[in-house]
């Protein structure tokens, strides 16, 4: 794949899936700004409609919510 195209289907959705868990630092089941994760999660979803990697990586940061919101929880 050339350098341009891998930076479209790849780097760039894996770039803003990262912005995306950042968002999660402070996130527990009753805290956290939920509402603004949830429009960026969606945002990104939209953004990528025909990418299959982009599409991994939606369902990754749904686990990956799941799994920092326990691990935030562990830590109160």
């Amino acid at each position: 794949m050339e350098d341009q195209r891998f930076k479209e289907v790849v780097y760039g959705p894996y770039c803003e899936a990262w912005k995306v868990i950042r968002l999660l630092q402070h996130c527990t089941e009753h805290t956290g700004d939920w509402d603004k994760w949830y429009e960026e999660f969606d945002r990104f979803c939209k953004a990528y409609p025909e990418n299959k990697f982009a599409y991994d990586l939606g369902k990754f940061l749904m686990d990956a919510a799941e799994d920092i919101k326990k691990m935030n929880g562990e830590d109160v």
